[in-house]
């Protein structure tokens, strides 16, 4: 997913210490390979501003104080039909010409080896890339990727590459931090007051995103974070409920108003938490708009403030940026999240919880309220 224009998707890593002074020379090092020596097996390797551009220099990989580059994946495929139409003619021809109905198995082999030696070279390489963006001021990394596994993969190379310890921010690694421990250990929200089974396991990331459900309808939607101001969150469909529980494990809402469906309150009183929701940040004239996925704190869709930039440089610094004040407000609402959770006042807050998630509002065509 482009970090330069668009909609983004991405995880978001903390880099733990300072890149090396030839971090560039590292990057270079494990540079892709060029496109006419790329072969039927996958080549991987480091690129700069795009697919093709092997040179790995400060020119190249860096747009204004950001790094930016690409981990390419790149292949020579010859397609499945025009493979099969090539062997099946030669076949045909041979049968023709020995005068024979069949071809045993290991004539098919040679047939099919000589036409991958001769089509493959014709073939043209296949690229796909993965984008990385690496903020020094906030030590955050970027992956643009809206696959756990392959953001993953990326981080171990990343780490190889440079040397630099990364830790993903997920929803167990920044409650450690805001809690400045090495451990959690609080039970997970009953939010629908009917007692919690053995089969409940700590889902921090789920429990957050439906406490901010609660918190948008029943509580206060604003929230203050130091030094960037006052901001407002809320919550949309489509909303991904899960449990483990006995009966239906998952309820996907997508039309309408999600949240305000008989469907969404009935899933919210079985014990279903909100495993994937579409949350707004707003400040002032400011929105962001994203679709969390709460198990692993992974950013879906992301839609940034529209930005005032006209140069290129200066654009995308304007949107990283932004991505920035995002991320900021984001944690900053996850560590109140936590310290309520685990704070004195957690009984109170789970009783109003309760009183929530029984008494809300929401569209019934009877009476429009439970």
């Amino acid at each position: 997913m482009p970090f330069d224009s668009g909609n983004i998707s991405f995880n978001v890593y903390k880099v733990l210490e300072d890149l090396p002074e030839d971090h560039l020379e590292k990057f270079s090092t494990l540079a892709a390979c060029l496109p006419e020596k790329v072969s039927d097996t996958p080549n991987l390797g480091w690129v700069a501003r795009h697919l093709l551009e092997r040179r790995i220099d400060p020119d190249t990989a860096y747009v204004g104080d950001f790094l930016h580059l690409h981990f390419r994946s790149a292949v020579r495929k010859i397609p499945k039909s025009l493979m099969h139409a090539e062997c099946m003619q030669r076949e045909l021809a041979l049968m023709e010409a020995e005068k024979i109905s069949s071809i045993s198995r290991k004539k098919k082999k040679e047939i099919k080896e000589e036409v991958e030696e001769q089509l493959l070279k014709y073939m043209p390489p296949q690229f796909t890339g993965v984008p990385i963006v690496y903020d020094s001021q906030e030590s955050t990394l970027y992956i643009g990727s809206s696959s756990v596994k392959q953001s993953d993969n990326l981080i171990k190379l990343f780490i190889e590459t440079t040397g630099c310890e990364a830790v993903p921010m997920t929803p167990v690694g920044e409650a450690m931090r805001a809690l400045e421990t090495n451990t959690v250990q609080f039970d997970p929200i009953d939010f629908a007051g009917t007692q919690l089974n053995a089969a409940d396991e700590l889902m921090l990331g789920r429990d957050f995103l439906t406490w901010i459900w609660y918190k948008v309808e029943a509580d206060s939607a604003k929230f203050t974070v130091p030094d960037l101001g006052e901001f407002t969150v809320g919550i949309d469909g489509p909303l991904v409920l899960v449990s483990e529980n006995i009966g239906s494990h998952e309820s996907v809402l997508r039309k309408g108003l999600p949240t305000l469906s008989p469907e969404a309150h009935q899933a919210i009183r079985s014990g279903k938490k909100l495993r994937s929701a579409r949350v707004s940040l707003v400040r002032g004239d400011e929105i962001w708009i994203f679709t969390l996925d709460a198990d692993f704190f992974m950013f879906k869709s992301v839609k940034l403030p529209d930005g005032e930039a006209m140069d290129k440089i200066a654009r995308f610094e304007e949107r990283i940026e932004s991505l920035n004040v995002m991320q900021q407000a984001f944690y900053s609402l996850y560590h109140e999240f936590i310290k309520s959770l685990s704070g004195k006042d957690r009984k109170a807050i789970e009783e109003d919880i309760h009183d929530w998630s029984k008494n809300r509002l929401y569209h019934n065509p009877e009476n429009h309220s439970e």
